[in-house]
């Protein structure tokens, strides 16, 4: 699909007459792919658009921004799958995601901060009776 523009319908043009023509096929039939309205901000697509039966509803910042409608689509329907979660999923869905952002607030708030506990720190001394061997400090702290 990329190499005749139809993956980006925004970049057709640049794919000269394939990408046009994927454009017009998808334009002409918009039932087939649920398209109901079109948002267009390169005026080169008007054209195009006008001949395939689709007409402008609205423009938006001083007509750079056009919305095109085709009237004879149907409106959307629901597809039935397999795959729709269960209704307590979705309920789970919407409070864990919150619940566990609201709990890690609520445990830097109100857990008090442990405090350092001061460790003993084993200096090496030199004493006049024993030159040699070192001895260590009993009681000191960092």
């Amino acid at each position: 699909m990329t190499s005749y523009g139809a993956a980006q319908l925004t970049s057709a043009k640049f794919f000269g007459t394939a990408g046009m023509g994927s454009l017009r096929a998808m334009l002409n039939h918009a039932n087939r792919y649920g398209l109901k309205f079109i948002f267009v901000h390169d005026s080169y697509y008007n054209p195009l658009l006008v001949f395939a039966g689709w007409r402008q509803v609205e423009a938006f910042d001083g007509g750079t921004t056009t919305v095109w409608s085709k009237d004879d689509v149907p409106p959307a329907r629901t597809i039935e799958s397999d795959a729709v979660p269960a209704p307590w999923e979705g309920l789970l869905w919407g409070i864990l995601p919150m619940g566990s952002a609201v709990l890690t607030v609520l445990f830097l708030v109100l857990l008090p901060d442990r405090r350092a506990m001061p460790r003993v720190v084993m200096v090496p001394v030199r004493t006049k009776e024993n030159d040699r061997d070192e001895l260590y400090v009993r009681e000191g702290r960092s």
